[in-house]
């Protein structure tokens, strides 16, 4: 029979407070198939489950392994962090939702044996670890849907030490003394933490699907020190006077504002991105930049949103911003499920400077002379999800899509700082025929939902697909940085 290859590079993440949501999902490797996107909240999910090498028999000879009974939703560089809602690993039960891989792909035992039983509680859909950061001690600050960690209180956050033992600390803060952490509507089933970043200072900046921390306003954000106490300063300005942080289309309803996607920047401030067309009552259509006070950084917002401007839109849909990245230079390309910004054309990306001004250069690249940046020919509205730029100033860009100026597409693009396609890498991955990422056969509902770069330059790809270039790639692959496919590293299971 065949073997199943993973590899476990050392990577350097690149993936700036990503969240992100896909649907379609194939059940034939254990993975929910429904869309997140009907429901309230979207998350980032990268199914590894390997690479198969067939040099000993036919791919229907493999037995699957890996990660099973649910989805990897969130992977963390170096010694690889893996988050989800999985419940066994190489046929073997785990603790539910979260892993620690050593960097030859092996479990790190000592670790996830001090998980104990993990985590429990979530919502219909079950346990979902969402986001993970390793901080600057080394600790890991983790992120979903759930509320309890080894039958404690532990609603949608937790903090670990580097060995996988509980931050006393941390969860006497933030769940002593009857506290319950994040809720949505009083009920904490619902709510959810869909982004944490960790800020120069050592503060923990959570976005999500939540209404209160403790009790109190906290519509979609919070900021906490490494202790777990809340930043009052912050909150004061995000949340006093009335304000009532973020909002979408005035109320909730059927929608809920969500945050997806936040990043600091190089001066300290930070940008958050979403599902939300309000800050503090003002115009903020799925957007928003914050100094690290909590207030409102008013020449962005004049930019963007100033003159009648509404930032993004979607025809006939809700546009949401799902993705963002600050390149070298300071720039901000934004990604997510739009079709419009400011009234101009701008399918799924945009390219803005740190004060909200469009690069002009940029999309007359992408949309100019008729282009229409990303299609999808599926019926499916296309989105991107993930960008990240290279060690040498290019994007990658992964989503949900099959065509990038009418030109094959499937589900990745590089792209040079000016939105000039890099040919080579489009040549090496869809020429000849070869139709990029796919899933049971057909395109449609192939995603790429996480990109990072290695430290050698290569990219590892992870989303929902089952091959590339029609060879056997379950939801993650490794290209290098023409696009050819490369060999990991073995990792064997028989």
């Amino acid at each position: 029979m065949g073997r199943l290859n993973i590899s476990s590079s050392t990577l350097t993440s690149q993936n700036q407070g990503g969240g992100n949501s896909k649907a379609g999902l194939p059940s034939t490797i254990g993975l929910r198939a429904f869309s997140w996107r009907i429901i309230r909240r979207r998350t980032n999910y990268c199914c590894l489950t390997g690479e198969i090498d067939t040099t000993g028999g036919n791919d229907d000879d493999i037995t699957y392994t890996g990660f099973t009974d649910g989805s990897v939703y969130t992977l963390a560089a170096g010694s690889i962090m893996v988050g989800g809602s999985f419940t066994k690993f190489n046929n073997e039960t785990i603790s539910k939702g979260l892993i620690k891989l050593n960097d030859d792909g092996s479990p790190d035992t000592a670790f996830n044996n001090n998980l104990g039983t993990g985590f429990g509680g979530g919502d219909a859909y079950g346990v979902s670890v969402r986001s993970i950061i390793e901080d600057q001690s080394g600790n890991y600050i983790i992120g979903g849907g759930f509320n309890k960690f080894q039958a404690q209180s532990a609603n949608n956050i937790i903090k670990l030490d580097s060995s996988g033992n509980i931050d006393i600390d941390f969860s006497n803060n933030v769940f002593g003394g009857g506290e319950n952490g994040f809720t949505f509507e009083g009920d904490d089933f619902n709510a959810y933490v869909n982004s944490i970043i960790e800020d120069q200072s050592g503060n923990y900046i959570i976005g999500g699907d939540f209404d209160k921390f403790q009790d109190q306003s906290a519509n979609n954000i919070i900021k906490l020190d490494s202790s777990g106490n809340i930043d009052i300063d912050f909150s004061n300005n995000v949340f006093g006077g009335g304000e009532n942080g973020f909002t979408r289309n005035g109320s909730g309803g059927a929608f809920y504002a969500v945050v997806y996607s936040i990043i600091e920047d190089q001066s300290g401030n930070y940008i958050i991105g979403g599902d939300f067309d309000k800050f503090q009552d003002q115009s903020a259509n799925n957007i928003i930049k914050l100094d690290s006070s909590g207030n409102i950084d008013i020449d962005f917002s004049n930019n963007v949103f100033g003159g009648g401007e509404n930032g993004f839109t979607l025809s006939g849909g809700n546009a949401y911003v799902n993705s963002i990245m600050e390149d070298q230079l300071g720039n901000y390309i934004i990604g997510g499920e739009f079709d419009k910004f400011q009234g101009q054309s701008a399918n799924n990306i945009i390219k803005l400077d740190s004060s909200g001004n469009i690069d002009i250069d940029f999309s007359n690249n992408v949309f100019g002379g008729g282009e229409n940046g990303f299609s999808s020919g599926s019926g499916l509205i296309p989105s991107v999800d993930s960008i990240i730029e290279d060690q040498s100033g290019n994007y990658i860009i992964g989503g949900r899509f099959d065509k990038f100026q009418a030109q094959s597409a499937k589900c990745i693009i590089k792209l040079d700082s000016s939105g000039n396609i890099d040919v080579d890498f489009s040549n090496n991955v869809f020429g000849g025929g070869e139709n990029g990422f796919t899933v049971l056969g057909g395109g449609a509902n192939a995603y790429v939902l996480s990109i990072i770069e290695d430290q050698s330059g290569n990219y590892i790809i992870g989303g929902t697909f089952d091959k590339f270039q029609g060879q056997s790639a379950n939801n993650i692959i490794k290209l290098d940085s023409s696009g050819n496919r490369v060999a990991y590293p073995d990792w064997k299971i028989i």
